[in-house]
């Protein structure tokens, strides 16, 4: 199984990121757009969300089976302690999705108070498998490149 991580960061990725990806063994790149990364694929000056996502997708497309894209932004972290890349590769394995959010603020939520966030999602962690990911890429830019390409996403892909 392929998987590739990609992120969006204002010029490089955080400590945490450094971390975690660093040491995943996957193929890890990024786009900035603040200020030039030093080992960014590109910098995509003062660029939308969208279009520095469909920047990262053009630079991978069609090599992975499962797409994993992150904002900057997002602390990934196990509860128990266990390297967080290595339960989303299971959860991956196990489940084999068609889109996957790794989080558990979804389940925290529903077994400690009976709820569970549903709407608007806005794909600041979601990995793609490659049979769904063309229905998503390229992402809308005409209205701002952000809310409107997260909508675009829940039309398509989320149930």
């Amino acid at each position: 199984m392929k998987i590739c991580i990609l992120e969006i960061c204002p010029c490089e990725p955080s400590e945490n990121h450094q971390e975690v990806f660093g040491k995943s063994g996957l193929d890890y790149f990024y786009v900035s757009y603040a200020e030039a990364g030093a080992n960014c694929i590109k910098f995509n000056k003062n660029k939308s969300w969208a279009h520095n996502r469909n920047s990262l997708y053009q630079h991978v497309k069609g090599k992975y089976d499962f797409y994993f894209f992150v904002d900057y932004d997002i602390i990934l972290e196990a509860k128990d302690g266990s390297n967080p890349i290595e339960k989303i590769i299971t959860r991956l394995k196990v489940l084999n999705p068609a889109m996957y959010r790794p989080s558990g603020f979804r389940g925290e939520l529903k077994l400690n108070k009976g709820l569970s966030v549903g709407g608007f999602i806005n794909h600041s962690v979601t990995i793609f498998h490659r049979d769904i990911v063309d229905l998503v890429f390229d992402l809308p830019t005409k209205y701002g490149g952000f809310w409107d390409a997260a909508s675009f996403i829940n039309s398509v892909i989320v149930p």
